[in-house]
């Protein structure tokens, strides 16, 4: 999946087991490799404080997430109904899908 930087990497979901495992120091985390895969900051490093990394490529961001994109776009009108849905991809959180219904 495209979670941002140079290469596609898996995004671990919230109470995945994978998180915050790895204290830093051990296998290099926080020490000799200070950056996940995409090039996101892994703990013990100025941005990212805390004492764990994730199992994996892929790190959590401790911050809100710097970029949101458009995932897409939908809508439809007919029998007095009309929605729009719009699926927002937050690159550090996940996808958030809102639906927006007006009734005529």
């Amino acid at each position: 999946t495209d979670n941002g930087g140079p290469t596609k990497t898996h995004a671990l979901n919230n109470g995945s087991p994978a998180l915050e495992q790895i204290p830093v120091g051990i296998n290099g985390c926080g020490t000799t490799i200070t950056t996940d895969q995409r090039g996101e900051n892994r703990p013990g490093s100025k941005n990212q404080p805390t004492n764990k990394c994730e199992m994996g490529a892929w790190e959590a961001q401790s911050t809100d997430p710097t970029a949101i994109r458009l995932q897409s776009f939908t809508g439809k009108s007919g029998m007095g109904l009309r929605y729009l849905t719009i699926i927002l991809l937050a690159l550090a959180i996940g996808t958030t899908v809102i639906v927006i219904r007006k009734e005529q």
